[in-house]
């Protein structure tokens, strides 16, 4: 066994554990093994005088097993045998085997209990006596007395040991009775039934087939819960067999229940089993696993070592295997290295009907027993799947298979789960942590209570509790009062007080805080009723203890009140363009107060300072988590290869662009590879006419684009549209890119139907490529509309109704006709920022939304820069 390289273990909160003696310790759930033994072993032991009950309840159960053996065959055999002593003797004088009677009590006692078997061994040493009395034996010829008291005495003593042989197996068979219960009981604890139905609508099987005929549970183990991510599930296998892998995977079981509903990203999960294995196996102990979740449409998960699952679509199947592996649990799994590499992971989106098969290695190293071949699985798994109406049957079908291909004999435990994607033509997108209100939103108090010595409270304790469930009087749910389970890194400031040895918990009315609207909380893909919609985001944001001090100072200056008279996307043209006030306000004055003490900030991101100094935003964690879902559903739906290695020559620093990209390249990609540009630099050098030093500093980048080509394995290249441009004056690059990238992602600057065409047709014909159009002021981007060729115009449809945008003339600020021409307006409508009314530096033509969509607001195409905003010339530069 190769030396365990460990990750520093961390608890379920993410915190380094503490060490005692050299060891990591984290406080764990009960052992549900140990625990279940503990209830199931006392009722079976035989208690001394004075102490009430043991006694009987042992008595009974030993009744209990002796009248289940007591059936019509432990009394008919024995009796048969006896008979047939007496015929044989009594038919033929010449020879005697009136001896053989003692097999009757010991048939009694191979099927009955004692009582019975005492009964066959008196009758068969009466019936001794009687053929011995029969044949004369007391004769001097045969013996006399003393030889016939020698042959009773010879059954008697069978009789004797054959009772106490069936006192034996009696209490041998109490004894197991009381085994299986606790193995039953272990079972329940261990394997949790799993619904036929996920939150998310997808239907589940499970079956556990054991190797040993007697046993209901061994090392492998699997689970399911529903977490604010989606549905997550764990499948598994602990190496060896018996009670030591039962214990070792209950304690993967029980971590996997508490962490599951508390990391935001299903990769995270795996230090903490792996940490949980390293702490509580020993040298050699390892558990290999996958953990995945299922959101919707898409599917994401980790493999620790484990056999890749199965994938059936439209009457095939395929390996879903990971472009590199990781080790199992308890020897690094999740390790920083792995986890930069997205080893182990795969992600891709589903399809109606598509079905899933998790197994443990026990059916993938089935032998036949004759030829030790091994089982076919992937045939087999395509017939049961394809053939069976249902998941269950499906399964059932699957585990006969194997077991004829053994003859019965499984050299190792079997677990199967089962999951089908329904044949709903309705598109779901996946929903990440997106908008929900499980991130921190009115979660933090403005301060503990005076005198308060406890401060603050974890919202998920380590057996999977939730203070919010505590403060609600007869609530045993650990979700908040929308639903949403809370983030383990959100923090709840309390009161305590104990009536009746229970935590009672300040309201979070009494708080002053409120938890918004759930129509504030869609994930991606879902319609969203405008006018509601509006009305919640308006009352949000403008309601003095949830919006920010920014809207709440320039509210009294707005001459409406926006929660009484804006109630659609249109009703935003009443607001003014405050966005230039964004150069010089205090970026935190954004943050809407709803979110309390701990909003979750994930960046703060710049524009690109074409008009002027930059203009700031704030993004919080909830917006990027929708955005990024909304991304890789779009990329999947494309066709984008997952797993693989991208390239993005973009903007980092305080750009949001190339920050997206990374959660982009984290979720679906592999490695990422960056070349860092300065945008600002480069406008100010053409600005002050220095061109020449602008084309310098862009064959410096494309130097090192075409560097990484020749040396990475790059299959998405996210790029602006000067830098693609001038990338394609080099043939040595085109051909590079022709050989190794399948998707081109442009974005950030414009690009003109004619170049686009000559792109997708002549220069990189084998590469999908497509664009984003967006600002850092509407905080994301529309993407290109599917299905265009090269010849159609590049539409860009938006997010509605969280970006929105509207084509209006220059001069009168109202909508151009669909097909003409005007500037482009944006809005920005989220529970996190609210930036409506945006006149753009941008024309672009006016296109309706696509037929049959809940699309609020245009469409644009054609889009192209001014030349002259805010009394400021335009410069494009590079970005």
């Amino acid at each position: 066994m190769p030396a365990r390289t460990r990750a520093a273990p961390r608890g379920p909160d993410g915190e380094p554990r503490a060490r005692a003696g050299g060891h990591s310790r984290l406080v764990h759930p009960p052992d549900p093994l140990a625990a279940a033994t503990v209830r199931r072993t006392r009722p079976a032991v035989a208690g001394r005088p004075g102490r009430r009950g043991r006694p009987r309840r042992a008595a009974r159960a030993r009744r209990r097993v002796t009248s289940s053996r007591r059936t019509w065959w432990a009394v008919v055999l024995p009796a048969l045998t006896l008979l047939a002593v007496i015929l044989l003797e009594v038919s033929n004088r010449t020879w005697t085997i009136r001896e053989l009677v003692v097999i009757s009590p010991m048939a009694a006692a191979t099927l009955a209990g004692p009582g019975l078997t005492a009964v066959y061994a008196v009758a068969a040493l009466i019936t001794a006596f009687g053929l011995g009395w029969y044949d004369n034996l007391d004769t001097a010829t045969a013996g006399g007395w003393t030889a016939q008291i020698v042959r009773l005495g010879g059954v008697a003593i069978g009789g004797v040991l054959a009772i106490l042989a069936s006192r034996y197996n009696t209490g041998r068979e109490t004894t197991l009775a009381n085994v299986r219960r606790v193995a039953e009981a272990a079972q329940r604890a261990i394997l949790t039934d799993v619904p036929p139905v996920s939150r998310e609508g997808l239907r589940l099987a499970v079956r556990y087939e054991s190797a040993a005929a007697e046993a209901t549970v061994g090392g492998d183990l699997y689970d399911l819960v529903d977490s604010p991510w989606g549905t997550r599930l764990l499948i598994g296998d602990a190496r060896g067999k018996g009670l030591e892998a039962v214990r070792l995977a209950s304690r993967v079981l029980g971590c996997f229940r508490v962490v599951a509903r508390g990391r935001r990203y299903i990769g995270d999960v795996l230090p903490d089993l792996d940490a949980e294995v390293a702490s509580v196996g020993g040298l050699d102990d390892f558990v290999t696993g996958i953990v995945a979740e299922l959101d919707g449409r898409w599917l994401t998960l980790s493999n620790a070592g484990h056999p890749d699952p199965v994938l059936w679509r439209r009457g095939r199947v395929r390996l879903l295997s990971p472009s590199d592996r990781q080790p199992p649990l308890g020897l690094g799994a999740g390790g920083a290295r792995a986890m930069e590499n997205n080893a182990g992971v795969v992600t891709m989106a589903l399809e109606p009907g598509d079905r899933l098969l998790f197994y443990t290695d026990g059916i993938a190293e089935a032998r036949e027993r004759r030829t030790g071949a091994f089982f076919p699985l992937l045939p087999a798994v395509e017939r049961a799947l394809g053939d069976a109406s249902t998941l269950e049957d499906a399964l059932a079908d699957l585990a006969a298979t194997v077991r004829e291909w053994t003859g019965s004999a499984l050299g190792d435990d079997v677990a199967l789960l089962a999951v089908e994607v329904p044949a709903d033509p309705r598109p779901v997108l996946p929903s990440t942590p997106a908008f929900s209100t499980h991130r921190r939103v009115g979660l933090a108090a403005p301060g503990p209570a005076p005198g308060d010595r406890r401060r603050e409270q974890p919202s998920l304790t380590a057996a999977g509790g939730s203070a919010s469930a505590q403060s609600r009087p007869g609530n045993t749910s650990d979700h908040d009062q929308t639903g949403h389970q809370p983030d383990r890194t959100s923090r709840r400031r309390w009161k305590a007080g104990t009536t009746e040895g229970t935590t009672e918990m300040t309201p979070l009315t009494d708080l002053g805080l409120r938890l918004p609207e759930p129509v504030l909380d869609h994930p991606p893909g879902e319609t969203v009723p405008e006018t509601e919609f509006v009305e919640a985001a308006m009352r949000w944001h403008f309601d003095p203890a949830t919006g920010s001090p920014f809207w709440l100072r320039a509210a009294g200056d707005l001459g409406f009140d926006p929660r009484r008279d804006v109630h659609t996307i249109a009703d935003l043209a009443k607001f003014p363009n405050l966005v230039d006030l964004l150069r010089e306000v205090p970026a935190y004055d954004l943050v809407p107060r709803g979110y309390g003490a701990d909003p979750g900030i994930g960046g703060v991101y710049e524009s690109g300072g074409t008009t002027g100094p930059p203009k700031r935003v704030v993004f919080l964690d909830d917006w990027l988590d929708w955005l990024t879902g909304y991304s890789l559903a779009d990329l999947a739906a494309r066709g984008s290869p997952t797993g693989v290695d991208w390239l993005a020559v973009t903007p980092t620093g305080p750009h949001m662009f190339g920050a997206f990209i990374e959660r982009f390249v984290r979720r679906a990609g592999r490695l990422r590879f960056t070349i860092d540009l300065d945008p600002r630099w480069v406008k100010r050098v053409i600005a002050e006419g220095h061109a020449d030093e602008a084309d310098r500093y862009a064959d410096h980048l494309i130097d090192q684009v075409r560097h990484v080509l020749r040396t990475q394995d790059i299959r998405v290249m996210v790029i602006t549209p000067p830098l693609l441009e001038r990338l394609a004056r080099h043939d040595d690059l085109v051909e590079l890119v022709r050989a190794k990238v399948r998707m081109i992602e442009w974005g950030g600057a414009h690009m003109d139907a004619d170049t686009r065409s000559l792109y997708m047709t002549e220069i990189f014909p084998g590469a999908a490529l497509y664009g984003r159009y967006g600002s850092t002021m509407v905080l994301g981007a529309a993407v290109e509309r599917h299905g265009l060729t090269a010849d159609d115009p590049c539409v860009f449809d938006p997010p509605s109704p969280y970006v929105t945008f509207s084509v209006v003339d220059p001069e009168t600020l109202r909508p151009v006709e669909y097909g003409a021409s005007g500037q482009v307006v944006m809005n920005h409508v989220s529970r996190s920022t609210l930036l409506p009314n945006n006149l753009e530096r941008d024309l672009a033509t006016r296109v309706e939304p696509l037929p049959g969509s809940a699309q609020v607001g245009d469409s644009v195409a054609d889009v192209r820069p001014v030349g002259v905003f805010g009394g400021e010339t335009v410069v494009e530069g590079v970005y």
